[in-house]
């Protein structure tokens, strides 16, 4: 077991180890929350006001037991900071542990299990403290990982300003990576962005980029010879760092929203831009306006779905990109795609689920099966290419059969929903949740898998069958009185 101590008083004890009680043990003086959840330690021993910490449950869920002093102070800190984790079983005391160092030293400890509910795995992995950048870009290197830095490479390698890497990476290669890590005990952080997001990378969550452009990226990458590591190529730099600005930082990027600002521009976003755009020689403007123009161009704006899931964090996209789209697209009726996933081919089940849809009130205007071999295509269209199990045991796989229903009582969106869900257009499409718990307790608890994904409204419903099925749009349209 890998462990760290966070203390400011007893860091002398540990000093002079354990006998083999932990595989790998770091000692810190830094008792910060932020410090206690950034690592990959098993086991974390905590002391006095390192005991704080146990506020928020994101601070300690990476890990799998938590040592606490068992002393007046840190245990009353346990109380009171644990005190509601306690309660709802989410840590689960074990014992009294004594730990004993190689000067016969002991200390008593009470031995916590985390025993959260909550999904561990994010992006984030982290390699050893005594690690440089450089060496970590050669290990992973020497393994042969299809990965890119994606930004502030120079900073990277100099050990300047940086946070974390951020690497966009093969999704064939994120278990050598997050394997050959969990080998060492890390504190130093890398941000893996799998090409198809999800279990690969974080928990139910859309790709970084669109598939077919971090497919790009990845295909076209440079070695950033004599250094280490790869890179994107030059107009792919420029550009996945606009895609970023825009679509990940939003105002945060500090970039003038229009021309009317480029006067006085600054910053490091716009800084580094200028310098890539001289280099690859993209012509285009650098306020957010013209570089979401130029993105358009080279193809390279993200989805409706991938847009409407990434506005949740990003004001401009929702004053800019969203506040301007028809979700109706002019259209009088309610209408969504309903997708199948592969699961239901194994479950056996899919006639009996089509008949659920048409029992909740839904009319199946098309349905169609889509061949094996046109299945990956597919999936890098919709969903943000993300068809991973997310929080679910068991991934429900690709698109196999496509639905495009008409719901004729559309239900309205309450105001508690439409801040959650911003562009959902019929609250009668949540259905899927209630239908989702139904079937994956028929299947039971380690088979259950999310089976089914929909459209929110009318516009994204056609922009999915512009890639599923263009006949149907036709079809929607004459349904509507247009044709």
């Amino acid at each position: 077991m890998k462990a760290i101590v966070f203390s400011r008083k007893i860091l002398s004890f540990f000093s002079e180890g354990l006998d083999g009680f932990f595989s790998s043990l770091e000692v810190s003086n830094d008792i910060s929350a932020k410090a206690l959840s950034s690592n990959n330690a098993n086991v974390l021993i905590l002391e006095g006001r390192s005991v704080k910490g146990l506020k928020k449950e994101k601070n300690f869920r990476q890990a799998d037991q938590l040592l606490v002093h068992f002393d007046p102070i840190s245990l009353g800190f346990c109380l009171i900071f644990a005190f509601r984790y306690l309660i709802r079983g989410r840590l689960k005391p074990l014992k009294i542990l004594r730990l004993r160092n190689k000067n016969n030293e002991s200390r008593l400890y009470l031995d916590l299990k985390v025993a959260s509910k909550k999904q561990r795995l994010t992006e984030r992995a982290y390699f050893p403290t005594h690690w440089t950048n450089k060496e970590f870009l050669i290990w992973m290197d020497e393994r042969k990982v299809n990965y890119v830095v994606l930004r502030w490479y120079n900073q990277v390698i100099q050990e300047q300003d940086v946070n974390d890497i951020d690497i966009l990476i093969d999704d064939k290669d994120i278990s050598v990576v997050r394997t050959g890590l969990s080998q060492f005990l890390g504190t130093r952080a890398v941000d893996l962005f799998a090409l198809s997001g999800g279990e690969t990378g974080g928990v139910d969550k859309m790709a970084y980029f669109p598939p077919k452009i971090g497919t790009q990226i990845l295909k076209h990458r440079i070695s950033a010879t004599p250094h280490p590591g790869f890179l994107p190529n030059i107009e792919d730099q420029f550009l996945s760092l606009a895609y970023h600005a825009l679509f990940r930082k939003g105002y945060e990027a500090n970039l003038p929203i229009d021309s009317r600002g480029l006067p006085k521009a600054s910053g490091k976003i716009f800084e580094e831009l200028r310098r890539l755009q001289e280099i690859a020689g993209v012509e285009t403007l650098l306020d957010m306006e013209s570089l979401l123009q130029c993105l358009d161009k080279k193809g390279w704006v993200p989805p409706a779905d991938m847009i409407s899931r990434q506005s949740s964090n990003n004001q401009w996209i929702k004053d800019v990109l969203l506040k301007t789209v028809d979700y109706s697209a002019g259209l009088k009726g309610s209408y969504f795609v309903l997708v199948l996933r592969e699961i239901v081919e194994q479950w056996d089940n899919k006639e009996e689920m089509i008949k659920d849809i048409q029992n909740a009130g839904f009319e199946i205007m098309l349905r169609r099966e889509i061949e094996v071999e046109n299945r990956d295509t597919l999936a890098g269209h919709l969903r943000g290419g993300n068809w991973s199990a997310g929080p679910w045991p068991v991934s429900g796989g690709r698109p196999c059969t496509i639905l495009v229903v008409q719901d004729s009582n559309p239900l309205p969106i309450s105001r508690k929903i439409k801040k959650a869900r911003p562009t959902l257009q019929n609250a009668r499409i949540l259905f899927k949740t209630e239908w989702r718990s139904r079937v994956n307790d028929l299947v039971g608890k380690d088979n259950s898998a999310n089976f089914v994904h929909t459209s929110d409204n009318n516009d994204e419903t056609l922009e999915y069958l512009a890639h599923i099925a263009p006949d149907a749009i036709g079809l929607i349209k004459s349904a509507d009185g247009l044709l």
